[in-house]
């Protein structure tokens, strides 16, 4: 069985993205490959920020997509930061 090695997260803008992921979820940036291509810092998996043309506007839990989840060792604290941070969350 092949293992997965990299999760790309496709965005219509690279600096709000990256504002969203290292300000508010806290990752920092390992690499920038471009102004299209950045890697997060993460163990195990590599995480990349690709640049894309257009939005999407996906309803979860209605449409085919990818949703990736952030573990946490007390969630309600986890969601209540988040939401101090103005973070979208989806339950």
């Amino acid at each position: 069985m092949p293992n997965i090695c990299v999760v790309t997260i496709f965005v219509s803008d690279m600096e709000v993205a990256k504002t969203f992921y290292v300000t508010k979820l806290e990752f920092n940036v390992k690499k920038e490959y471009s102004k299209e291509i950045v890697q997060l810092q993460h163990e195990g998996i590599a995480v990349i920020l690709q640049k894309c043309e257009q939005d999407s506007d996906v309803q979860y839990g209605t449409q085919a997509t990818t949703v990736i989840a952030l573990q946490s060792v007390d969630i309600e604290k986890t969601i209540e930061d988040y939401k101090h941070k103005e973070c979208p969350t989806y339950f």
